[in-house]
């Protein structure tokens, strides 16, 4: 490589690897510290958290999958009373 000045210039020693490994040591030292966290709860908090917790499907679609799932158990109660009117 040239600089500005035409000398010649030796590129950085592990200049952006260098930064990647320190965002990676980063990256493991927190979720090392999480997981010990995690692990040193006592299993009836954890129990606890996880109750106190709504379910992923509300959680991500909200009350869609709930409403849904309504209006296919009174759908299929409409059609078992139309059969059983035949």
């Amino acid at each position: 490589m040239l600089s500005k000045e035409g000398e010649k210039r030796l590129p950085r020693k592990g200049g952006r690897e260098a930064d990647k490994m320190a965002k990676g040591d980063e990256l493991v030292r927190y979720i090392t510290e999480q997981v010990v966290k995690y692990i040193e709860l006592p299993r009836d908090v954890r129990r606890a958290r996880r109750m106190e917790r709504e379910s992923w499907r509300t959680r991500w679609f909200g009350m869609l999958p709930f409403s849904f799932s309504m209006w296919l158990k009174s759908s299929r109660s409409e059609d078992r009373k139309q059969k059983a009117g035949r």
